[in-house]
């Protein structure tokens, strides 16, 4: 979750796996802007609330105009 945090810029550290005071700030602002429950912990819906908007922010392949 670390990674994927840090990818959208909530979380600036590299990731370690561990739940520090950064993680758990990084997981309740995202969660806030999400409308999830702001609970500072890691769970099933934050993970797939962050993949769901990797998918949305992943770059669309171009369409061959051929």
């Amino acid at each position: 979750m670390q990674a994927l945090l840090r990818e959208f810029r909530f979380y600036n550290d590299a990731p370690d796996g561990r739940m520090g005071q950064a993680t758990r700030a990084a997981i309740r602002e995202y969660q806030g802007i999400a409308g999830l429950p702001v609970t500072g912990q890691p769970d099933k819906a934050l993970f797939d609330s962050l993949k769901e908007m990797q998918e949305l922010t992943k770059p669309k392949p171009k369409a061959d105009s051929n």
